[in-house]
């Protein structure tokens, strides 16, 4: 798993490079739906915050069962699933399928690959053999890859290579410090601190909370009273930060002083880099934490447990 983390950014350039061919008729549209579960989904989350400022239609995360009441044949619906075999992404598909909507569908194999296969519906194939939640990079450049050709964005070279030492070296310090504790994670960005709770939770078996900011200014900070030495506070800046967004976090110092926080920034030269290069770091921590309390990060027999009992109920 920690050569996968190193290699990130590789598999991100690899799947940006692929050739999709989209009729004609999906570049015609008046929302956006993104379906997934797990990494899929904060794939989409990452593009609605690395692009929020561009984005020209609405665009929705979908996790659960069901479309939403207003999918239609002028919506564009991507449905992510690296297995292939996400039911609940499958039963959207099959909705976006019976609406008539317009279809991109990405996995490595499984269910989704036949039946886009089979309907003759535009589909982008992964590198298969990984974890779900290793395969990330990949999810995000298939979708952005979509996106990028629709013309709703354009993603711009990204340099995290360079600091992939440093980022490196950040998680292990992280680790020395969030180790048995209850860490509380804080961005500006939904996609990153679900995705740092996401992985703790996987990888290092740890409860982990997230919380955006400005959000926890009108609920979270009143409990912050509670926090003793069980928990830690991560909080994860970025150079460049707007007036706004800095005045927050540094109020939020204040109001945890005394307390265990850990305080990160992001470096790069776009939106795009910088969240990146905060997911990076949270992968590293999530495997440190597990290497440094022996836990192998590869198992999640739970999650295994709940789609086996949901696959024989169905």
């Amino acid at each position: 798993m920690l050569e996968d983390i190193r290699n990130s950014m590789a598999y991100f350039r690899e799947t940006l490079k692929s050739e999709i061919d989209l009729p004609e008729s999906h570049r015609r549209f008046s929302n956006i739906i993104i379906c997934g579960m797990g990494g899929s989904a904060i794939s989409g989350d990452v593009v609605k915050d690395a692009f929020k400022d561009l984005l020209r239609f609405p665009v929705e995360i979908s996790r659960t069962y069901r479309l939403p009441g207003y999918a239609s044949g002028d919506s564009l619906v991507v449905c992510l699933s690296y297995s292939g075999n996400t039911w609940e992404t499958l039963a959207q598909l099959n909705q976006a399928i019976e609406k008539n909507c317009k279809i991109v569908c990405v996995s490595s194999n499984g269910k989704m690959e036949t039946i886009a296969r089979e309907r003759n519906l535009p589909y982008v194939k992964l590198s298969g053999g990984m974890m779900p939640r290793v395969a990330f990079p990949y999810l995000l450049s298939a979708l952005l890859a979509v996106f990028q050709n629709l013309g709703l964005v354009s993603v711009p070279e990204l340099g995290l290579e360079k600091n992939l030492d440093k980022i490196e070296n950040e998680a292990k310090r992280l680790t020395e410090r969030v180790n048995n504790t209850f860490p509380i994670i804080i961005s500006q960005y939904p996609s990153v601190v679900l995705r740092y709770k996401t992985q703790l939770n996987e990888n290092s078996k740890f409860l982990a909370k997230d919380e955006i900011l400005p959000e926890i200014h009108h609920n979270e900070v009143e409990s912050w009273v509670k926090l003793d030495e069980k928990f830690s506070v991560i909080l994860l800046r970025e150079n460049g930060e707007d007036k706004e967004v800095s005045n927050s976090f540094d109020i939020d110092k204040k109001l945890l002083d005394g307390k265990n926080v850990c305080e990160v920034f992001a470096e790069g030269d776009t939106r795009l880099e910088r969240i990146l290069y905060l997911i990076l770091l949270g992968d590293f921590l999530s495997y440190f934490l597990a290497e440094k309390n022996n836990t192998d990060p590869y198992p999640v027999n739970v999650i295994a447990q709940i789609k086996e009992y949901l696959a024989t109920h169905s």
